[in-house]
């Protein structure tokens, strides 16, 4: 026989089941602004009914409810718009670095303007052009000559330029792997608190926010696999290599390479297999330092070499105001050490205007 207060006893399991969801709603509203929360639900559901007993039915006259129960506080999240984003993340985290070290090569080049190695050249062209005018001027020498010097300056100015921005995102990447290795560290600690709060039979709501803020945060410094064991930890991985298994972290080692001239290159652990990330803020700064900017540095030296080369081999058949002929106006080999000869610097008269 049901107990004289049966419907009173539902009523209080209602009572408690409601104030439990009023609770998840009090938790949702008190952490509206906090980043990476996710919102929680109370998952409801019929306690087990009460079966009156019958004298010709074994299994019961008919079975009646008793009340309702909070069976689970679960968040409200979508695993696939995750994934959507940290692929995103990874996306934008690549361009960022490489806009920004776009713009600090537009700062070195500061094209258009005076200071340029556009206009120094053109200011030396146009020196030629009034010497070509005045082939028997000292004062259109001399400012042929201050005008090449103010080339080979520029150039060189700019071969450092380029030269200590590979430096400077060397150092960036650097301090983006250690980055990577402390979220890493933090991950696998995360991944223990998720272990044992499962193991518990209960659901770590917030510790699984927390796991894909770290994730979030891995995936705009680098292009990472993920996958979410049944017991919600995270593994992780770069290109193939687990940096995070569990509630164990691998580091990531940048080492100075010397077929990279000492700038480094990034191991796993303590093997020497290396990480080459495609993605994320890290894959961007070896982007932009072993080719952008890298890049810039060759055609600069391309262009250097061609004026050498190609003007010397024009100045070499002219002649001076002295006679002189077979000099070169130029020396050096690129960018980084192209200058004037000795012979055009310490004689305005051996510079060749003439054919004949």
């Amino acid at each position: 026989m049901r107990s004289t207060f049966f419907g009173i006893d539902i009523a209080r399991r209602a009572l408690q089941a409601q104030q439990r969801a009023l609770d998840v709603v009090g938790h949702n509203i008190a952490n509206a602004n906090t980043p990476g929360y996710s919102r929680q639900v109370a998952v409801q559901a019929t306690t087990p009914p009460y079966t009156y007993p019958s004298r010709h039915m074994p299994t019961g006259a008919g079975q009646v409810g008793t009340g309702v129960y909070i069976a689970a506080i679960r968040r409200v999240r979508d695993e696939f718009i995750d994934m959507q984003l940290r692929n995103e993340t990874e996306s934008a985290g690549r361009w960022q670095a490489r806009r920004d070290a776009l713009r600090q090569v537009e700062l070195i080049f500061l094209e258009p303007s005076d200071l340029s190695l556009r206009s120094a050249m053109d200011q030396f062209w146009q020196s030629l052009q009034d010497l070509h005018l005045q082939p028997e001027s000292d004062a259109a020498r001399a400012v042929v000559r201050e005008r090449a010097l103010s080339l080979t300056a520029t150039f060189q100015h700019v071969h450092k330029q380029l030269t200590d921005l590979r430096w400077d995102l060397d150092r960036l990447a650097q301090l983006e792997v250690e980055r990577i290795n402390s979220l890493a560290e933090r991950l696998a600690d995360v991944n223990n608190q998720i272990f044992r709060v499962v193991t518990s039979g209960q659901e770590p709501n917030d510790l699984l926010d927390r796991r894909d803020e770290l994730l979030l945060e891995l995936s705009e410094l680098v292009d990472i696999d993920v996958v979410i064991l049944d017991n919600k930890m995270a593994n992780v991985a770069i290109g193939g290599l687990s940096i995070v298994n569990g509630q164990h972290a691998t580091m990531l080692r940048a080492v100075a390479d010397p077929a990279k001239g000492d700038m480094v290159t990034i191991r796993w652990g303590n093997t020497d297999r290396e990480v080459r990330p495609a993605n994320g803020r890290l894959g961007g700064i070896l982007e932009a330092r072993d080719e952008l900017v890298a890049g810039y540095l060759d055609s600069l030296n391309a262009l250097a070499a061609t004026l050498i080369e190609e003007f010397n081999a024009v100045h070499r058949d002219g002649y001076g105001l002295d006679d002189s002929t077979d000099l070169d106006f130029f020396v050096g080999t690129n960018a980084s050490d192209i200058d004037l000869s000795k012979d055009i610097y310490d004689s305005l008269s051996k510079i060749a205007a003439s054919s004949e």
